[in-house]
């Protein structure tokens, strides 16, 4: 078995243990479970092409599955939690830098002493609180619904001390506050609130209607940041660099960039998937070998539940920015084989981007109907007509920030440019925001979901299995029946 091979099944059966850790499976069943996939690994007939000194490697591996049930207990018994119980007066510092909505702000503290954990306050939306402040809140700390989060509803706080965070991160933050007044000295406020959306992930300046819209049209995603935002930074600082120092401090220097990129923007799941995995993409590209999006994939799961267990499962951000990127890369070619659509992208690369958005729904749609009951049928339609211009208006977007640093009149000429893709995507947005037609269903069953997901890999195996369209078939088969 190759190394990345076996790297590639012993992060997946790490990941299979913090799922079944995650999910409340019993160390009992969760070493039957073993038993059976050793046995499987060993014995099973269905897997012949499998050669022997693979199945010992195999089965030697899926001890990692074991691993990883043992590490998310372990890791959240080392981070034991101490809340306050009842009304009680807690301290904390600002640990992300708080979403500022019309009317509220979201709050993220870790817990001072005599306390430990981390809570989520939702507050008033003045006065503001930014990342790195000492606050002090007396109110009721309890459970999420879910119970992944501690959260308080409008408790009484008060600011205790400023700039208590990370000097890096604070002077990261501050870069991008500056970076989003150059955007704002050159657009009108709505087109300036999505341009900040699309470049750096910022939705603080949306308004509750634009974001309402978003969430109707099945759009919300264009401004959670991606892959395409994290290339277009690493691939730019290597080409501007490639004038003065060498390719591997070039790369290097990217990947610093991207890094600190990450920090800046909050380090949700979506921004480190995809910056783990454009990072991977300029390794391959300067060590020309070659680029294995399902081991980037499961390379960035890993890192990231390595991080924090808790995020594989519990985290709805991580389950739709991993899933519609599933969707995309195995969904999508089964779809384009079964149905033979793939002559070409159409005009405008309308049918490349319908399938690209039906496969990405098609793939989270489980994910969705659990989490918030319903999805747009029409958000096929309202990607097709955005994602066509997206890289444009990002692109634009990222220049108008920048050269407000160097020039007012140049940042406002590339404002200019980026305008009309802007208002023609505002447009789509709050167009199908209003003649949305959802598709509902309340509490719906997980156990409807996993057969929906055997479904979808049984559709994505047997498409593989299947003759390409352009293969003749046998003579035999197109002879006519006497």
């Amino acid at each position: 078995m190759r190394i990345h091979d076996g790297a590639f099944y012993a992060a997946s059966l790490f990941l299979l243990g913090i799922a079944a850790a995650s999910l409340g499976v019993s160390f009992p069943v969760v070493v039957a479970a073993w038993a059976v996939l050793a046995g499987i690994f060993a014995f099973s007939p269905n897997l012949i092409f499998i050669k022997p000194h693979s199945r010992v490697v195999l089965v030697s591996l899926s001890f990692i599955f074991l691993l990883g049930w043992v590490y998310f207990n372990l890791f959240y018994i080392a981070k034991e939690e101490v809340l306050p119980a009842g009304d009680a007066v807690f301290r904390g510092v600002v640990i992300e830098e708080p979403l500022h909505g019309e009317r509220s702000q979201e709050i993220l503290l870790r817990l001072s002493d005599p306390y430990a954990g981390e809570v989520r306050v939702y507050a008033p939306r003045y006065p503001e609180f930014h990342y790195g402040n000492l606050m002090s809140a007396e109110g009721e700390v309890r459970k999420s619904p879910s119970g992944a989060l501690n959260i308080s509803g409008f408790p009484q706080i008060k600011l205790v001390a400023e700039d208590g965070g990370s000097a890096v991160k604070l002077a990261l933050l501050k870069f991008k506050n500056s970076f989003l007044e150059n955007i704002k000295r050159v657009l009108p406020d709505e087109e300036a609130a999505l341009a900040g959306g699309l470049t750096v992930g910022e939705r603080a300046s949306f308004s509750d209607e634009f974001k309402d819209a978003m969430a109707k049209s099945g759009t919300t995603h264009i401004v959670a940041l991606s892959g395409y935002n994290i290339s277009i930074i690493g691939f730019a600082i290597s080409f501007l660099l490639a004038a003065f120092v060498s390719r591997g401090k070039a790369f290097y220097i990217s990947v610093l960039v991207i890094i600190l990129f990450v920090i800046m923007t909050g380090a949700e799941a979506s921004v480190v998937r995809a910056a783990i995995m454009g990072i991977l993409v300029l390794f391959a590209e300067r060590t020309g070998r070659l680029y294995s999006m399902r081991n980037a994939l499961v390379l960035a799961a890993f890192v990231m539940a390595l991080v924090n267990p808790k995020v594989l499962v519990f985290n709805v951000g991580f389950q739709l920015s991993f899933g519609a990127l599933l969707g995309i890369v195995y969904l999508k070619p089964a779809i384009e084989k079964i149905f033979r659509l793939g002559d070409g992208v159409g005009f405008l690369g309308w049918k490349a981007n319908a399938l690209t958005s039906l496969s990405a729904q098609l793939a989270v749609l489980p994910v969705l109907l659990y989490n918030f009951g319903s999805i747009n049928l029409l958000s096929v339609v309202a990607n097709v007509l955005i994602l066509e211009i997206l890289p444009f208006a990002m692109a634009l977007g990222f220049a108008a920030g920048f050269t407000g640093f160097i020039s007012y009149q140049l940042s406002l000429f590339t404002g200019l440019l980026t305008r009309p893709l802007l208002l023609w995507q505002i447009w789509v947005i709050s167009f199908f925001g209003r003649i949305s037609i959802p598709l509902a269903w309340d509490n719906f069953p997980p156990f409807l979901g996993a057969v929906y997901y055997l479904l979808i890999v049984a559709l994505i195996v047997w498409s593989r299995r299947a003759p390409e369209p352009w293969e003749p078939r046998p003579l035999a088969s197109r002879l006519p029946l006497s």
